[in-house]
């Protein structure tokens, strides 16, 4: 079984001297049951995909799913990502997870 995010939408701040900072949020989310059926998710407005919790008995982890990104005004981005244009990116950062995969023990 396994979690993908194949989009986010990005959501825009009030413009500072550097340029416009946004926040990447997961807007398109690919599940994989372990049988193989494929559903997809997308967040209510309120952005409700923005963190999983995960735990057992060795402990627990919060993975964040949003990123933070600045547009500078000639259009480039910090992250060095390639510009695009609306409001969904297909890309990320590369320090981003985009796929969780589960494993069954026997």
């Amino acid at each position: 079984a396994k979690i993908k995010i194949t989009n986010w939408k990005l959501k825009s701040s009030n413009r500072r001297k550097e340029g416009i900072p946004y926040r990447a949020e997961p807007y398109q989310i690919q599940m994989i049951s372990f049988s193989g059926e494929i559903f997809l998710k997308e967040p209510s407005p309120t952005g409700e995909i923005q963190q999983i919790q995960f735990n057992n008995q060795f402990g627990d982890a919060t993975l964040f799913l949003f990123w933070n990104d600045l547009q500078y005004e000639n259009g480039q981005w910090f992250s060095g990502l390639k510009p695009f244009s609306g409001e969904f990116r297909l890309d990320c950062h590369p320090d981003v997870i985009r796929e969780i995969q589960f494993f069954t023990i026997n």
